[in-house]
C-alpha cells in the first residue's frame, strides 16, 4: 500500500491491516502457505491465489478508534493496529485469557472419536467409505485453515468462566466443555456439507456471479473418485453425521430441540442464498445480472451463504449449551455477527480496488462487489453499458480500466468509505444496545474478546 494511500485513509488502512477473518468465502486475511483459500478461480488463478493469500489481519479492537475518512487520535498506521495479535489458531487460543490453549487442544482432542461415533452408527458395508467421506471434506485442505468451529468451545468458554456471569449461565464442567467441542465439529460437518454440495452443482456463489469466462472448481470430492452428481449423496452423509452426534450428545440435554432448530436454520439460509445466487447467474444477460445486484440482494448473500454457517450458527449453538435461550439475546448477537461479515466484505471489495499491494482482480473475475452494486444503482445508462460490457473479462487489464474509469466518475472511493465508517458505526451501536440488555452475560467486552478471537483464527 503507498504511503499516500495510508495518509488519505487512516482508518480504513487501520481497519484492512487489523480485520482477519480467514475463510474460504471472506477473503481479506493473511493464511498460512499452501492452504485451499478459495474454491473457484478464473483464467488468472495463481495470479488471484497469490492476492487472496496476502491479504490483511484485523484487530477489532480498532474499530473503536477513528473512521474510514479519518479522525483517529494518531496518525499512525502502528498505533492503531496491535503489533501483538496472534498471526494462527494456534497462537490465538493460547492467548484466550484463562483458556492456555484448551479449546484447540480440546477440540482435535476429540477428532478421532467423533469420527468413530459417526461411522459406528452407519452400516458396516459404509465404513470405509464414511470414514473417507468424513476424513476428506473434514480437512483444512477442503474447508480452508480457518475452524469456525472452534469459536463455540472459545464463546461457551467466555461464558460460562465470566467473573459476572448471570445467574442463567451454567457452570463450566469436563463434560459441557467437551459438549462444547463436539458442537464445533457439528458446525464443521455442516460446512463440509454445504462445500460438497455446492462443488457438486458447480455453484460459484456470489463469488463469480458476473464472470464472463467459465470458472470451474480447482479439485473437488467428486473428482478425487469420478463420482459426478452422486458426489451430492455424500453431502447427505456428512449432514446425517451432524445429527448422530447431536442425538447421541444432547438428546437430554434441555436446549436440544433449540440447538436442532439453529442447524435447521442454518440450512434454509444456506439454501436460499444458493437459491439466490444461481436464480441471478441463470438471467440471460450481464445487464439482467447487474440489475438485479441490489443492496438488498448483498446483504442477503453474504448473511446467508456466508454469515450465518460461520458466525451465527457456532455462537448460538454456545449459547444454549450455556443455558442462555432468551430470543432478544440472540437477535442481537446474530445482527453484531452479521454486521461484522458485511463490513468485512464491504472492507475487502474496497481494497482489492484501492489499496491493495498489486492491481485486484475482482473486475477481471466478475465478483459481487459492494463497489459494482452501488456504482450500476448510480450510473447513467452510458455509463451501465460500460460495466456490462467490461466487467468480468478475465485478464483483460483494458476492460478493469474502463471500468475503474466508471468508479472514478461516480466518486466511488469516497462513496464506499463513507459507506464502510457508517456500517462501523452500526456495528458499534449494535455491540452496546445488547451490552445495555444483559451485562451480567454478554457484555461490550465479551463481543469484543469474541471479535478479537475470530479475527485471529488465520
Amino acid at each position: 500500500m503507498t504511503a499516500a494511500a495510508r495518509a488519505g485513509f487512516p482508518g480504513v488502512v487501520a481497519f484492512l491491516e487489523g480485520t482477519g477473518m480467514a475463510s474460504t468465502g471472506l477473503r481479506c486475511l493473511p493464511t498460512p502457505a499452501g492452504s485451499v483459500i478459495s474454491r473457484f478461480y478464473s483464467t488468472n488463478a495463481k495470479r488471484q491465489q497469490g492476492r487472496t493469500a496476502a491479504r490483511y489481519a484485523v484487530n477489532y479492537q480498532t474499530l473503536k478508534d477513528g473512521g474510514v475518512l479519518g479522525g483517529s487520535s494518531s496518525s499512525k498506521v502502528a498505533d492503531l493496529v496491535s503489533s501483538s495479535a496472534p498471526s494462527t489458531v494456534a497462537a490465538n487460543v493460547k492467548n484466550v485469557q484463562g483458556f492456555k490453549g484448551a479449546a484447540l487442544r480440546g477440540f482435535l482432542g476429540i477428532y478421532p472419536d467423533t469420527i468413530h461415533q459417526i461411522v459406528d452408527k452407519g452400516s458396516p458395508i459404509l465404513r470405509e467409505w464414511t470414514t473417507k467421506v468424513l476424513t476428506h471434506n473434514l480437512s483444512t485442505n477442503v474447508l480452508g485453515q480457518t475452524r469456525f468451529g472452534l469459536i463455540t468451545p472459545i464463546v461457551f468458554y467466555q461464558l460460562t468462566t465470566s467473573s459476572r456471569k448471570g445467574p442463567d449461565v451454567v457452570d463450566k464442567t469436563s463434560k459441557n466443555m467437551k459438549q462444547a467441542h463436539t458442537l464445533g465439529w457439528c458446525v464443521e460437518l455442516n460446512r463440509a456439507s454445504e462445500v460438497t454440495t455446492s462443488d457438486t452443482i458447480n455453484f460459484r456463489g456470489h463469488r463469480n456471479l458476473l464472470s464472463k469466462t467459465k470458472v470451474e472448481p480447482m479439485s473437488t470430492w467428486a473428482d478425487k473418485h469420478d463420482l459426478g452428481p452422486r458426489a451430492f449423496n455424500d453431502s447427505l452423509l456428512l449432514q446425517s453425521g451432524t445429527h448422530s452426534l447431536l442425538s447421541a450428545h444432547f438428546s437430554d440435554h434441555p436446549s436440544y430441540g433449540l440447538i436442532l432448530d439453529a442447524f435447521a436454520q442454518a440450512g434454509i439460509k444456506s439454501s436460499q442464498g444458493r437459491a439466490m445466487a444461481l436464480r441471478i447467474d441463470g438471467l440471460p444477460s450481464t445487464g439482467a445480472k447487474m440489475s438485479s445486484l441490489n443492496v438488498a440482494t448483498y446483504k442477503h448473500l453474504i448473511n446467508n451463504s456466508l454469515s450465518f454457517p460461520r458466525y451465527v450458527l457456532p455462537v448460538r449453538l454456545a449459547l444454549y449449551l450455556a443455558g442462555l435461550s432468551g430470543g432478544k439475546v440472540h437477535l442481537q448477537a446474530e445482527r453484531v455477527l452479521n454486521d461484522v461479515g458485511l463490513l468485512t466484505h464491504m472492507t475487502c471489495d474496497f481494497a482489492d480496488c484501492y489499496f491493495d499491494a498489486g492491481p485486484g482482480t475482482d473486475i477481471q473475475d466478475g465478483r459481487m462487489t459492494w463497489l459494482l452494486v452501488n456504482a450500476y444503482s448510480r450510473a447513467n445508462a452510458a455509463q451501465k453499458s460500460i460495466l456490462e460490457e467490461n466487467y468480468g473479462k478475465a485478464d483483460d487489464l483494458e476492460a478493469a480500466t474502463r471500468v475503474k474509469s466508471v468508479y472514478d466518475d461516480l466518486n466511488m472511493k469516497k462513496v464506499v468509505s463513507k459507506d464502510i465508517d457508517a456500517h462501523r458505526q452500526e456495528l458499534m451501536a449494535s455491540i452496546q444496545h445488547i451490552s445495555a440488555m444483559s451485562k451480567e452475560t454478554l457484555s461490550s467486552k465479551f463481543f469484543f474478546d469474541l471479535l478479537d478471537n475470530i479475527g485471529h483464527m488465520a
